[in-house]
């Protein structure tokens, strides 16, 4: 099906958001230069404002669709003009420097910022001038040529090189672009290709004698940058936005090139289908899935990062649900939108007024992404692909991220053998159709144990078999010091069958123990917009009788700032909230969807907070805690630190209570 008017409107209207957005912190320097909030040479100020400048030019050029006020477009034009000349001026290629007195260019990431800075100068060369223009094309030649003796880097484990590996080809596309005439045009294009091979990269495809766009893969490949079965890993686990980053930077290459009617190399298309078949599937109903857990703020870099990169999937074929995945993100995103006055994306949510550092850039990002979309579709005439939600089932195990997952009709269930930074595992277990029921947590439903001032190393087995009853998943390690000593030891046992989990988690201490932290079940449930701000929990009092809770998400208090070693660590570990216990319930059910019984009868406690509980203050979260969390001092070997024994499934609180009456008996 082809793309409609309504999702070109919708991106105008979101992108239409940038003259508010941009009025809440534009430096003006007074001498035909400035910025937007943060002017440092670093990548919070470079790349937010490259970002800036990209999404100014698409506006001005969409400026009619975007309904753009004459005061506006003027504003705009003159702003453009001030970022591009502040921009060149500052790169280490000019004698001008940035707010902070550096200069940016030639590093890490700057092609990607770079980039940015070109196409803008493409779209807007008759807003900025033929000297501008001239100068942001040297700009951009240089950072394409540092490349075509670079090394091309390698990650596998942990710490994949593939978004930093596809970023750079950002730059040798955008060079081809504003340098058509050039000499070094076939160089660079025959690098452009060389790094479109390596971005995913396969073990197997050091015996790949395809060849591609005049280049033979096994001759072109320095590098192992995903794993056989197409998944991938960065800051220790699975992540999804290093999915999505270096499949919006293939957006980025294949619009560079189509916008200007060069021809796309296929090499960019090298390896996408088998990063596409593991990812798609983690599509629940809003978003993806972090298998391995999320480090950056919720729902951000790669829910939209994703959104210019559907319509390079769609445009080369892969997927069955791209433009259904499509429009619910672009959809999701304009609803939190809508809710913000500042123009902003998440300010209501969590960057609350913030125009600099981080905060700034998820905002700029999203518009530059948005911008971006907007230009495929309008301007390339890019095709959406198919819009039904068609769900296939699906389970996956990947013995190489250790990682599995399993999407049904009902549910979607995850595991990592790692949480992002952590070696902990986590499981989510949530009905597909209800994706605010999701986040990714270190021990999630599992449990865990921390020793202050001491580093755990996991030894063990680790074993994940299907078979037609269902998923099974075991486990035994030694968490052992640095100095190779056994401090305890944990065992995990999981079994999926249908819709009903049951996990078994046990941690034993081997060694004496002066004082340890143990978690029981930790399970993260978000308490935010996306669900209405309000839980409802039901549990069984201790005559029987059914009862409920409602739990509304508190405000967003910031954390006080204490120096005491204690309050750091229940902060680390979000136990210093409030605790509502159900004390003579061994079963609870959330929002008559989800369904948790204790096995070895502990009882349940909900930890509520006052601030915002997930990374950079992004979400309200809640924790089920069963049992609560609790220290150990002085223990001696072969104590049980933490035991968990659960059944979850999928259902109202009813059917728990029943099910929780049939598994004691």
């Amino acid at each position: 099906m082809l793309h409609t008017e309504k999702e070109i409107d919708e991106l105008r209207r979101l992108l239409g958001r940038l003259p508010v957005y941009l009025a809440n912190a534009w430096r003006d320097l007074g001498n035909g230069t400035g910025y937007f909030g943060d002017g440092s040479a670093a990548e919070n100020g470079i790349r937010s404002n490259t970002n800036v400048a990209f999404a100014i030019a698409a506006l001005l050029k969409h400026a009619d669709g975007c309904g753009l006020s004459d005061f506006d477009r003027h504003t705009l034009s003159r702003r453009l003009n001030d970022l591009v000349r502040y921009l060149v001026n500052s790169h280490v290629s000019r004698e001008g420097q940035c707010a902070d007195g550096n200069q940016w260019g030639l590093g890490w990431q700057t092609s990607w910022w770079a980039t940015k800075l070109a196409l803008a100068a493409e779209i807007a060369v008759d807003e900025i001038g033929e000297k501008e223009f001239e100068a942001v094309r040297d700009i951009i030649a240089q950072e394409a040529d540092r490349h075509l003796e670079r090394l091309i880097p390698t990650g596998l484990m942990e710490d994949t090189k593939a978004e930093e590996t596809a970023w750079d080809a950002e730059a040798i596309a955008a060079a081809i672009v504003l340098n058509p005439e050039s000499e070094r045009v076939l160089i660079w294009r025959k690098r452009l290709v060389e790094f479109a091979i390596n971005t995913f990269s396969r073990p197997s495809d050091r015996n790949n004698k395809q060849e591609i766009d005049g280049t033979v893969v096994s001759e072109a490949l320095k590098s192992c940058n995903i794993h056989e079965d197409g998944s991938l890993e960065n800051h220790g686990a699975a992540h999804f936005c290093y999915v999505a980053s270096p499949l919006l930077s293939k957006a980025w290459c294949a619009y560079a090139l189509e916008s200007k009617g060069l021809t796309v190399p296929q090499a960019l298309n090298f390896n996408v289908q088998h990063v596409w078949n593991f990812t798609e599937p983690t599509f629940l109903e809003n978003r993806f899935a972090y298998i391995g857990g999320q480090d950056w703020a919720r729902y951000t870099y790669g829910e939209y990062f994703i959104v210019p990169a559907l319509l390079f999937l769609a445009s080369i074929g892969c997927g069955h649900r791209t433009g259904s995945i499509f429009q619910r993100r672009v959809r999701l995103l304009r609803a939190e939108a809508e809710a913000s006055d500042d123009g902003s994306f998440f300010g209501a949510r969590f960057t609350k007024g913030h125009y600099d550092g981080q905060l700034a850039k998820y905002e700029t990002d999203c518009f530059a992404c948005m911008a971006l979309a907007l230009e495929m579709l309008d301007t390339c005439q890019y095709q959406l692909g198919p819009l039904e939600f068609d769900v296939p089932s699906k389970t996956h195990i990947s013995p190489e991220s250790l990682t599995c997952y399993s999407r049904q009709d009902s549910f979607f269930f995850s595991f990592s053998w790692r949480t992002v930074h952590q070696e902990v595992p986590n499981i989510v277990f949530v009905p597909h159709s209800d994706d605010s029921l999701a986040d990714w947590h270190a021990g999630n439903l599992i449990g865990s144990i921390w020793l202050p001032r001491q580093r755990i190393k996991w030894i063990g087995v680790k074993a994940m078999e299907t078979s037609p009853a269902g998923l099974y998943i075991e486990g035994q390690h030694a968490l052992r010091s640095e100095k190779g000593q056994t401090i305890a030891e944990h065992k995990l046992s999981i079994r999926l069958t249908n819709d009903l989990l049951r996990v078994s988690s046990c941690y034993v201490a081997r060694s004496s123990i002066k004082a340890v932290l143990a978690t029981g079940i930790d399970w993260s449930i978000p308490n935010d917009v996306f669900n209405g701000n309000t839980r409802s929990y039901f549990f069984e009092e201790a005559d029987g009788s059914d009862e409920s809770y409602i739990s509304s998400a508190n405000g967003t208090r910031p954390w006080p700032a204490r120096r005491d070693v204690l309050s750091r660590v229940k902060k680390k570990f979000r136990i210093d909230g409030n605790l509502q216990s159900f004390n003579a319930s061994r079963w609870l059910n959330i929002d008559n969807k989800m369904g948790v019984i204790s096995l070895n009868k502990d009882s349940f406690a909900l930890r509520r907070f006052q601030y915002k509980a997930s990374a950079w203050n992004s979400l309200n979260v809640e924790k089920i805690e069963n049992p609560p969390h609790r220290w150990h001092f002085n223990v001696p070997p072969g104590t049980v630190l933490v035991k968990s024994d659960l059944a979850i499934h999928l259902g109202d609180h009813m059917m728990t209570r029943n099910l929780a009456q049939s598994l004691a008996t």
